[in-house]
């Protein structure tokens, strides 16, 4: 065990503790008003992290950390190749001119409020088991706003409801060539590190598809140290963020999606506030700022059903 891991296990101790005993002070809280405490920031961090690996689209989308309230980020309107040219031949500067596209911080916070005699009669990682349970909840916000989101105040610009994302027409139930048709979307320099998404109803069916010889057409693999299904070699996720009229999405998130996260995400313990105290009860709180948008539309194609 190396001195950051011991860091780390010798602070969820501490924080173990005073969880158990409200009076004590340490140095790795900052004790605000009306009883909040602020908890070290890598456990914050840990949080983001568990967020990527609940969900495989926000840990493939390209990350953006950041404090600015805006981030504007360059795009290509076209992808113009490069050309040869003749001695003092002028390059048409209009094709290569490139545009925005806007981030614009959001709020998402998750809470979870325990009871004393949970606190006070656990042996488990309080903290611990906390963060992970404040992850999975704004993971599964997150992804559905990724997919479906309006580009409102409290929402990301979801893939969905762009009007120009390259569609295909298809049926409700599932389909190879509809699939196949969706890969033939994405530009082949875009297709690398590309994975299908499927709706929970559309990936069940799908699921039970077989060969001519009766072998599952989803074969299984080990990616990343995870098991992973796959169609036609690209990776098939299941989601529960996409809808009946768009049940598919084929796209390489790294080259289609923004994320941008704000850095220094805080997360709180408030114990000593009229609501909880009156409940006999504690609130573990994580804040942060976020939001998303696709700023490469030639790597991503929805089904339209």
């Amino acid at each position: 065990m190396n001195t950051v891991e011991k860091k780390q296990v010798q602070e969820f101790r501490e924080l173990e503790q005073l969880l158990r005993e409200e009076k004590k002070e340490f140095k790795e809280l900052r004790m605000e008003s009306q009883g909040t405490a602020i908890l070290p920031t890598w456990i914050t961090n840990s949080i983001v992290k568990k967020m990527a690996i609940n969900s495989p689209v926000i840990s493939q989308a390209t990350m953006f950390f950041t404090d600015v309230p805006k981030l504007r980020m360059p795009i290509e309107m076209e992808d113009k190749p490069a050309s040869f040219r003749e001695e003092f031949e002028s390059l048409e500067e209009e094709s290569y001119i490139l545009d925005h596209i806007d981030l614009e911080k959001k709020r998402i916070a998750a809470a979870i409020s325990i009871t004393k005699g949970l606190l006070y009669g656990s042996d488990i990682d309080i903290v611990k088991f906390a963060s992970e349970k404040l992850a999975r909840k704004v993971s599964k916000t997150v992804e559905a706003s990724i997919f479906t989101g309006d580009g409102s105040e409290t929402s990301m610009h979801g893939i969905l409801n762009e009007i120009d994302v390259l569609s295909v027409s298809g049926e409700s139930s599932p389909n190879l060539n509809n699939l196949n048709d969706l890969i033939n979307k994405v530009q082949p320099v875009y297709q690398v590190n590309a994975a299908f998404y499927m709706s929970t109803n559309y990936f069940n069916k799908v699921s039970n598809w077989t060969d001519s010889s009766g072998r599952p057409m989803l074969e299984t693999i080990v990616l990343n140290n995870k098991i992973v299904r796959t169609l036609f070699g690209f990776p098939v996720y299941q989601t529960e963020s996409l809808t009946a009229e768009n049940p598919v999405v084929f796209m390489n998130p790294q080259e289609a999606y923004a994320l941008l996260v704000q850095k220094n995400a805080t997360i709180q313990r408030v114990q000593a506030d009229t609501a909880q105290a009156m409940r006999g009860s504690e609130l573990i709180y994580f804040d942060t700022y976020m939001d998303g948008r696709i700023y490469n539309k030639e790597a991503v194609a929805k089904l339209s059903a």
